[in-house]
């Protein structure tokens, strides 16, 4: 099972995915999550593949799914929050193209390019305003 953690960065109802080649996709996985609590982890990825600083403010949910193609299942936390500036210079994690705002008109209508159905779900989600403190996510050492 992978473990991935996604933030939907509101711009005035508009969503950042990250574009590769051949797809559009909002997921990651976080090989430090391990080392760092889930909220850092998340800020920090949001930083290396987008350039953007992200506060996250609520957790919008998690997500487990189960990809018959390719025999995996991937569990993803799902962050709200605020994008807080902008590193225009800075370069972006090996592979990633570039850095989308996208209405959820656009990211619907570019579905059949996502690696799961997990990115409109979380979209719709967001849409439907679900929030849920950060505080459920509890870390240990």
């Amino acid at each position: 099972m992978s473990l991935s953690a996604r933030s939907l960065g509101a711009r005035a109802n508009f969503c950042r995915l990250k574009r590769k080649p051949h797809r559009v996709y909002v997921t990651t996985s976080l090989p430090g999550i391990w080392k760092q609590m889930i909220v850092a982890a998340v800020a920090r990825k949001t930083l290396e593949e987008s350039a953007c600083h992200f506060t996250p403010q609520h957790l919008l949910g998690i997500y487990r799914w189960h990809s018959s193609e390719s025999d995996t299942t991937g569990l993803r936390f799902a962050f709200t929050g605020k994008i807080t500036g902008h590193e225009a210079g800075r370069k972006l994690d090996d592979g990633i193209m570039q850095t989308l705002w996208l209405s959820p008109e656009q990211i619907r209508a570019t579905r059949m390019r996502h690696r799961s159905p997990l990115i409109l779900r979380c979209v719709e989600d967001h849409i439907a305003g679900k929030r849920y403190p950060l505080d459920l996510l509890v870390h240990y050492d």
